[in-house]
């Protein structure tokens, strides 16, 4: 900084060299000079003094002939200044200093033609009333959650500490989640500077700021991201169907909620739903990855994803799975029947028309009232039973349209071919057990409700060959599906 030569008093040893016969005066040779102050303790930085030079004898007299030029200078700055003693200063001269520096100040004087004549004298400084506090030694970076010390120093104004400071100091930042000490009375023992701690926790450009009240400081941290500590899941939908593939997004954060932008797995799948599948994990990029689960039960269920490395996971949900269920008509008796394979889930239901009993026939088929937004027709198949519906094309046939004047109607059918390839010409026994073909059913909504209901109205029939009605709508049994 820039001051002004300043001098700080105390009586201080003189140190005189040799000189030259030019030196003598009446009252004696020259030997040095001798520098006395008008205060030498508990000089207040930039508070100048009045210091006076004067050129000694060897018996302490002023030598009043001394006529040369003597140069002054102080250890706290690389400044002179050039006293030039004329006849008119019997010796003697006056000059003022001050000093920004608190402390002990050495103040020296020299002949700039004879660097032998010399003298010094040491002031004391103290420093002035605290005009600012100051952060110092607080990291620009660090991890969420590293301990972070840093001394707060009060300063006067001339940036000296000042040791008799006795303000409370509190801590803040505009990290919300940061660790922060509590406010703190310095004393007479802190010598003007305490060491503070803090700890901040969200990532970003983040400030500690320092205040007493009145005076105040701040200091910026280049918050980064700690090691990947939580999986968080977003994105996963409330309600599935089952059977439908579901997306969700996994995201990679520290212990304090940070995005963890370098996390790059591995991940484990997991779900409360044990038919559950999962498609291939997508690759953590910017701390995120996308996933996919497809799940197959129906009821409230979960995925779990966990980093089997780090030891953490997370679980996203619970979703609402909603698919297809099937109940068996409650009429027995009836010598065809629709019931449900065994292989059938709530994602794929498996409807089958069974014969209770003996008789014979040519083509079957039913038609129902149904709801086409709830549900698809995926296909249907002939079993191997005796209505063989020959190929090329096979005569047998499922729908269930949303438009068109069948629109709302699942029909569904199976005929023997009476020519081209794999005809028959006539009926085909039917015993009890035979499965004439099967309808596969997929859900499409995920709204709970009725899909077709055989106790309310269908349309169903087994002819013969000529076309006749061997069996009618009373002699099947139709259940209830329905979205759950």
């Amino acid at each position: 900084m820039n001051r002004l030569i300043a001098i700080l008093c105390t009586a201080g040893t003189l140190v005189f060299a040799g000189c030259s016969s030019s030196d003598k005066t009446a009252t004696g040779t020259m030997i040095g000079f001798r520098i006395t102050s008008s205060q030498v303790e508990a000089i207040v930085v930039g508070s100048p003094v009045t210091l006076t030079v004067a050129a000694i004898d060897a018996s302490g007299s002023v030598v009043t002939a001394y006529q040369g030029t003597a140069q002054l200078a102080s250890d706290d700055t690389a400044a002179t200044v050039d006293l030039v003693f004329g006849a008119a200063d019997g010796g003697s001269k006056n000059t003022q200093f001050a000093t920004d520096v608190a402390g002990t100040i050495t103040v020296s004087v020299k002949d700039k033609t004879n660097a032998n004549l010399t003298g010094l004298i040491s002031l004391h400084t103290k420093n002035g009333a605290a005009t600012k506090l100051q952060i110092k030694g607080l990291a620009s970076s660090a991890s969420a959650g590293d301990a972070l010390p840093f001394a707060v120093t009060a300063l006067d104004a001339k940036g000296n500490a000042v040791r008799d400071y006795t303000g409370q100091v509190t801590v803040t930042s505009d990290d919300a989640a940061a660790v922060l000490p509590a406010a703190y009375t310095y004393v007479s023992a802190d010598s003007g500077s305490h060491t503070f701690g803090v700890a901040l926790a969200t990532s970003g450009t983040r400030t500690v700021t320092v205040s007493d009240g009145t005076l105040s400081d701040h200091a910026s941290v280049t918050v980064s991201h700690g090691s990947a500590a939580q999986f968080v899941i977003d994105q996963l939908a409330s309600e599935a169907i089952a059977g439908a593939s579901q997306g969700f997004r996994v995201t990679a954060r520290d212990r304090f909620g940070n995005l963890v932008t370098n996390h790059a797995g591995p991940v484990t799948l997991g779900s409360t739903d044990p038919a559950a599948s999962f498609g291939a994990p997508g690759a953590f990029s910017g701390g995120q990855a996308s996933m996919s689960v497809t799940f197959a039960t129906i009821g409230a269920q979960t995925v779990l994803v966990s980093d089997p490395s780090a030891g953490f996971s997370a679980e996203g949900g619970p979703v609402a799975v909603h698919g297809l269920v099937y109940t068996p008509p409650a009429t027995s008796g009836r010598m065809l029947q629709i019931v449900a394979d065994t292989s059938s889930t709530a994602a794929l239901l498996v409807l089958k028309v069974v014969a209770a009993g003996t008789t014979s026939g040519y083509s079957a088929g039913f038609n129902i009232p149904a709801d086409a937004t709830r549900a698809r027709v995926v296909d249907v198949a002939w079993g191997g039973g005796p209505l063989n519906p020959g190929s090329s094309p096979s005569a047998i046939a499922a729908a269930l349209p949303g438009t068109g004047p069948l629109h709302d109607t699942l029909t569904s059918g199976i005929s023997q071919k009476a020519g081209g390839s794999g005809a028959v010409a006539g009926d085909s026994a039917i015993v009890a057990n035979n499965v004439l073909y099967s309808v596969r059913l997929a859900p499409t909504s995920a709204s709970p409700g009725v899909v077709f209901d055989g106790a309310d109205r269908f349309r169903a029939a087994l002819r013969d060959h000529e076309g006749n009605e061997v069996l009618s709508q009373a002699d099947f049994a139709v259940g209830k599906l329905e979205i759950q």
